[in-house]
């Protein structure tokens, strides 16, 4: 008997090791090892609610120009790229916050606690951990840029009675704002000028707009490259022969 219950233990852990693993794997990126986007979500459902005095700060990152190293240098080069950014991401997290590959070349990053004034300190150290340090990739160094937009949820002094989705999609508004300003930037809403519903209608039919007839507060600035890197027109650089 006392064989057979072993046994039994030990298919019963082999079993719950693999279910582990196998839930392991349904929540990772593979090739990054990051959240993917379904547990990303869930992580973000299952937060206690965030507060004007505890909001959660959500940065969304959109690596510049990846087609063209794609295109250039092969989807080899481009995968070891997008695992050398989660690597340089994961370096400037605190405990508690979250990184995931949200699809393609973007990156979710949830930061609770943190408000939006200190986030453009977080996003500016973003900017730099990325743009200022080429990517070495086998032979190859390759300058590398990203556009960010973030947004705090919820907004300070703000009534907002929805998830943090309607945040994010500030922050993705802000990402592509970055964008149109040249790249290797970052955009961040960081006040709301008009009641939320106004606000909410004005960026969903133009960001810009809004920012513009002063409903929102955006800050923008550029990352900094070095003298070399920033003559190169597509944020890709190759050593000299």
């Amino acid at each position: 008997v006392t064989w057979k219950f072993r046994r039994a233990q030990r298919a019963n852990a082999k079993l719950a090791a693999a279910n582990y693993k196998l839930a392991y794997l349904a929540e990772r990126d593979p090739l990054t090892n990051l959240f993917n986007r379904r547990a990303m979500r869930a992580w973000l459902e299952n937060l206690p609610p965030a507060s004007t005095k505890n909001p959660l700060g959500l940065v969304l990152l959109d690596v510049d120009h990846f087609k063209s190293i794609n295109d250039r240098f092969g989807h080899e080069t481009g995968d070891k790229v997008l695992s050398e950014i989660s690597a340089r991401l994961a370096a400037l997290l605190r405990e508690g916050d979250q990184l995931a590959r949200w699809g393609g070349e973007e990156f979710l990053i949830a930061l609770p606690g943190m408000a939006a004034r200190d986030m453009e300190t977080f996003v500016t150290r973003i900017l730099e951990r990325i743009g200022s340090k080429p990517f070495r990739i086998g032979e190859r160094d390759l300058t590398i840029t990203a556009s960010v937009g973030f947004c705090p949820f919820p907004m300070e002094n703000a009534v907002v009675d929805e998830g943090w989705e309607s945040h994010f999609m500030l922050a993705d508004q802000a990402m592509y704002h970055a964008k149109s300003k040249g790249r290797y930037g970052a955009s961040g809403v960081l006040a709301f000028l008009a009641p939320w519903e106004a606000v909410k209608k004005a960026c969903v039919q133009d960001f810009s707009a809004a920012i513009k007839d002063g409903l929102i507060e955006v800050h923008h600035w550029r990352g900094a490259l070095s003298d070399q890197a920033q003559v190169i027109a597509i944020g890709v650089r190759t050593p000299p022969a």
